[in-house]
C-alpha cells in the first residue's frame, strides 16, 4: 500500500541509507550491480572488439 511504501520510505530516510529498494529482488540487484558490472562490461568490450576485426 502506499502508506507502507512511504513508511518504508521515511525509515531509509531516518536510517541514511544510500539506496531505498522495494523489495528483496530488487534490494539484490541493488547490492550485486557492482559485482557484475565489471563482467557485463568486459564482456561486451569482448565481443565490440571481435565484431571490428571481422
Amino acid at each position: 500500500s502506499a502508506d507502507a511504501g512511504a513508511r518504508v520510505t521515511l525509515e531509509g530516510l531516518a536510517g541514511k541509507k544510500f539506496a531505498i529498494t522495494p523489495g528483496w529482488p530488487l534490494t539484490l540487484l541493488a547490492w550485486s550491480h557492482s559485482v557484475f558490472a565489471p563482467l557485463l562490461r568486459w564482456s561486451f568490450d569482448r565481443t565490440a572488439r571481435r565484431a571490428r576485426k571481422s
